[in-house]
């Protein structure tokens, strides 16, 4: 019984903890910026869980047809964002 307590409160401590430190918007377009150098800014979607944050990158790459420019999609990727830590899945 003492053994199951410990174990709960040791799950509720992490939780807690995850909530208090889980990074947000601005501290991941921070870490996103230092890590890639594209020119391009990419789209972030951000998804807010309880104690974590899933951030999907859309990048974009430019091709010129003739007169005119359009981009085109690059690549797509995910970050889990927890503890104050950005992890990429996938």
């Amino acid at each position: 019984m003492k053994f199951r307590t410990i174990v709960f409160l040791f799950i509720i401590l992490v939780v807690l903890i995850g909530v208090f430190t889980k990074p947000d918007r601005e501290a991941f377009i921070e870490y996103y910026s230092k890590q890639s150098g594209i020119n391009i800014p990419p789209v972030i979607e951000y998804q807010n869980g309880v104690a974590y944050s899933i951030f999907t990158i859309t990048t974009y790459s430019i091709a010129a047809e003739g007169n005119k420019q359009k981009a085109f999609t690059a690549g797509k990727a995910k970050f889990l964002g927890l503890f104050g830590r950005f992890w990429k899945l996938g």
